[in-house]
């Protein structure tokens, strides 16, 4: 849950997921390392199946590990899964796609319970439309102009594998709460899903 932090990666004086999960690895063997992970997060993101390595001369086995990691972190993070890798294993290098989801509440009443889940539109969205327009980024294409400007990558092609306006019914919803945008790739520019989502 990403509600409470500057995102994935460690940042001076803010409580980010990486900076979070490198003090409970110290908690558990003493030791100082960086976990890495597949993908960086902005600031109140959430993520489902974010994964991250990091290297340990401890003997813990992978299980003893999920359980004094979880011990040792917050509410709001979790381990689900943890085992020994190769060595040469980088979660970024390793990751062939990533997919996104954009939740957006635009009923006429608030969304009470998901109120951190959700990005609240007043007035009705036209997710047809929304749908045909999005059918133009599917594919591989030079992705700058989705881009927030001074990124160092040297390469703005991606390649978007779907990208799915929907909106679901979901149990106790007949009107349709929420427009989802669903986006999966082989990776993403710095903001390009977020600026997809909001054009």
């Amino acid at each position: 849950d990403g509600t409470r932090y500057s995102g994935w990666q460690a940042q001076p004086g803010r409580a980010t997921v990486q900076g979070t999960l490198a003090a409970a690895i110290r908690s558990v063997s003493g030791e100082d390392v960086v976990p890495r992970g597949a993908s960086r997060t902005d600031a109140g993101v959430h993520a489902l199946d974010q994964v991250a390595a990091f290297t340990t001369a401890g003997v813990l086995e992978p299980p003893t590990w999920r359980r004094a990691l979880n011990a040792n972190l917050p509410e709001d993070i979790t381990v689900t899964e943890a085992a020994v890798v190769d060595a040469a294993f980088d979660p970024v290098s390793a990751a062939v796609r990533k997919r996104y989801r954009y939740r957006i509440h635009d009923a006429p009443w608030r969304p009470v319970l998901d109120r951190r889940l959700v990005w609240r539109w007043r007035g009705r969205l036209d997710d047809a439309r929304m749908a045909e327009a999005a059918g133009a980024l599917v594919g591989c294409h030079d992705f700058s102009s989705f881009e927030t400007a001074a990124s160092p990558r040297r390469s703005k092609v991606r390649t978007v594998f779907s990208l799915d306006v929907t909106r679901p019914r979901l149990a106790d919803d007949e009107d349709g709460a929420e427009v989802w945008i669903e986006i999966e790739g082989d990776g993403f520019l710095y903001n390009m899903v977020r600026i997809i989502a909001g054009s």
